[in-house]
């Protein structure tokens, strides 16, 4: 699923659908001005967006038909997403009071449940990435609104909602990945550009960290395969690297250029 920028002054947005089975693309227009995220949910998909101090959140169909919408009228922001059996989870953040809560939505309606707040999250922003597995909900802490200072990951119980926090024993896990069981923290360049990952067995909460040799200024996992694209000394150079899972077997790295200009690795995605 990806989706353009949209168009603020004209509120509409194209949604493209890419199906990579049978190369088949889908367009669907929305009456949404500005995207932050998008995810795929039941036939359709989940679209943030944020507009004159209102945090939306929209579940559309296929066809760009809005099935439901939950909005927060208080100059919040809404950030992370997971979705559960019968709820959506989601973190509002009330940017200068560094004030989180966890919003739990109704599955279908999109309508507040619950609000929990988090006070392993004290940052203007919340975390951008989420994990739930089983009953637990995983997210990256940031106590200190600075996450070169917190090496803590927090837990939340979704059904009793209590809170607790492993420590990785490095600061920064800023660039977050589940698969399956698994959690993947990427220790980025918020805190200087290090090259530590974290792996955590979530049946277990054990912890290992490697140092990947590269500087993480952007990842992605999926499958047996882990992204992690890097900056380097030269600006004209960005550089993508390849390893297996769960072996951080490096398999291949290639060297992205462009002459006379800036290079840089906003996101990567594996398919």
């Amino acid at each position: 699923m990806l989706s353009s920028r949209g168009d603020v002054l004209y509120d509409r947005t194209t949604m493209v659908s890419l199906h990579p089975a049978g190369c088949r693309t889908e367009l669907a227009r929305v009456k949404d001005p500005a995207p932050l995220n998008v995810v795929p949910f039941d036939d359709g998909y989940l679209s943030f967006n944020w507009i004159n101090g209102v945090a939306q959140l929209h579940h559309y169909g296929p066809d760009g038909t809005e099935v439901a919408a939950h909005k927060i009228k208080a100059w919040v922001g809404m950030t992370g997403l997971a979705v559960g059996p019968d709820a959506v989870y989601t973190f509002a953040n009330y940017g200068a009071e560094h004030k989180a809560w966890l919003l739990v939505l109704d599955r279908n309606t999109l309508a507040e449940r619950k609000r929990v707040p988090i006070d392993l999250i004290k940052s203007e922003d919340g975390p951008t990435d989420v994990a739930l597995i089983g009953d637990n909900l995983y997210f990256p802490a940031n106590r200190h609104n600075d996450v070169t200072k917190d090496s803590f990951i927090g837990v939340i119980n979704v059904h009793t909602f209590k809170t607790r926090s492993i420590d990785l024993g490095t600061t920064s896990p800023y660039f977050f990945r589940a698969i399956g069981t698994t959690l993947y923290f990427g220790h980025g360049a918020m805190d200087g550009g290090q090259s530590t990952l974290s792996v955590v067995d979530t049946t277990t909460e054990t912890v290992q960290r490697h140092d990947l040799g590269v500087t993480i200024d952007t990842m992605d996992a999926h499958g047996t395969t882990l992204a992690v694209g890097s900056y380097t000394d030269n600006d004209n150079i960005a550089t993508l690297t390849i390893y297996d899972l769960p072996t951080l077997t490096m398999t291949g790295r290639k060297d992205i250029t462009a002459p006379n200009q800036d290079v840089g690795l906003a996101n990567v995605i594996t398919p």
